[in-house]
């Protein structure tokens, strides 16, 4: 029980590790994992079908929140789609080649996965994904979401 305990732990660890390493090299208009500031009640009204949305005025970038297994807050950002240019990941900004974003994502530890689309690439690392739409090998829209693990008698 103790290493199942521990590796429970060093998971979870990771999770947060990632996501504040994400975070803190980024510029991303909120954070991801933010608290959406809705209360439990507030958040009740909101599902995978429908998610609370946060826009900020001067941002053409939207955060997606749904509930998060891993964090206290009713609803958290788990998604933003970038689609502004002054916001980056990692320092990639739309209008970047792909090529210069794949060494970047490799030297902060992220797979390439395959995508099943066309014009698009994704990158992982734990609960953190990483899509790039792209024409031309030059970045259009960045999306970076965290994995939504279902937890039962949770409404995502």
């Amino acid at each position: 029980l103790d290493k199942a305990l521990e590796k429970a732990y060093k998971t979870m660890k990771e999770r947060y590790e990632y996501i504040k390493e994400l975070n803190d090299n980024s510029h991303l208009g909120m954070e991801l994992n933010q608290d959406s500031g809705l209360t439990k009640k507030e958040a009740a009204q909101y599902g995978p079908d429908y998610p609370y949305t946060i826009y900020i005025d001067d941002k053409d970038t939207n955060y997606y929140c749904f509930k998060y297994p891993y964090s206290d807050a009713p609803l958290s950002v788990t998604q933003i789609e970038i689609l502004d240019e002054e916001l980056d990941v990692f320092g990639i900004h739309l209008g970047d080649s792909l090529e210069d974003s794949a060494t970047i994502f490799k030297n902060y530890g992220y797979n390439e996965t395959t995508y099943p689309l066309n014009n698009m690439h994704q990158y992982t690392k734990g609960d953190i994904n990483i899509i790039l739409s792209f024409e031309e090998d030059i970045i259009q829209r960045i999306v970076v979401s965290l994995n939504l693990h279902l937890e039962e008698g949770v409404m995502y």
